[in-house]
């Protein structure tokens, strides 16, 4: 951070120019570089709980409202990976969601949730 600091008070980058050379003194420019630091600290933090707050939101509801659908497009994006599928399922099964085998004839595993049943469709 250091060096960023040297940028904002002293040099030219990417033709964007120092507080210096914006006439800003060199005490000014560090106290507002310090101050800029201090909001960065809290501000990171802050927006990545809100923005994970709401994802929490979205995940529940979807969870919640749209069982089937949420668990497809969950163990979809798991399907290389045989451990979170089993257990995606495992968690589907306990929340009331019943499971038929069908043979497909895609090649690829999918998780289609539009049935009255949850079908598991494994490819020829």
């Amino acid at each position: 951070m250091e060096e960023e600091r040297k940028h904002f008070v002293y040099e030219i980058l990417r033709g964007i120019f120092g507080c210096l050379s914006k006439g800003i003194s060199e005490a000014v420019a560090n106290r507002i570089y310090d101050k800029m630091i201090d909001f960065a600290k809290y501000a990171f933090n802050k927006s990545h709980a809100v923005s994970y707050a709401l994802l929490s939101y979205q995940t529940a509801y979807l969870k919640r409202y749209y069982a089937r659908g949420f668990y497809a497009a969950t163990m979809s994006s798991y399907m290389d990976n045989s451990v979170k599928t089993a257990e995606y399922i495992e968690v589907a099964r306990e929340e009331g969601i019943r499971f038929f085998l069908r043979i497909s004839t895609k090649r690829r595993w999918d998780f289609p949730s539009r049935t009255e049943r949850f079908a598991m469709d494994f490819p020829l």
